[in-house]
């Protein structure tokens, strides 16, 4: 059965982000998601072979990962990206992530 949802994240400020994990490394399960971030705040990373590349915020941007399902289904093709949010020292981050499995 298919599936969609919404999560809503806030990482506030942090006066020692190297002691926080904002959101650990993960892939995400199921197959496409849509994530609406902060245009002013980062954060975002995605790892590329075995480096970790920040996500510039982009304003009016949309930043689209294929999930475990996608890969799944098409054999490796497209793969699952694996991504991961730190937390800064100022400004808030948000983000919105809309997701369907």
């Amino acid at each position: 059965k298919a599936f969609f949802g919404t999560k809503v994240s806030h990482y506030p400020p942090c006066p020692h982000p190297e002691l926080v994990n904002g959101l650990r490394a993960h892939t995400d399960a199921g197959g496409v998601v849509l994530l609406f971030q902060d245009d002013k705040v980062g954060g975002l990373q995605i790892l590329k072979g075995e480096k970790w590349i920040d996500v510039q915020p982009m304003p009016n941007a949309i930043v689209i990962n294929t999930g475990d399902q996608i890969e799944v289904l098409s054999n490796g093709r497209y793969k699952s990206v694996w991504h991961r949010v730190l937390v800064g020292t100022s400004g808030n981050r948000r983000s919105i992530a809309s997701f369907y499995n």
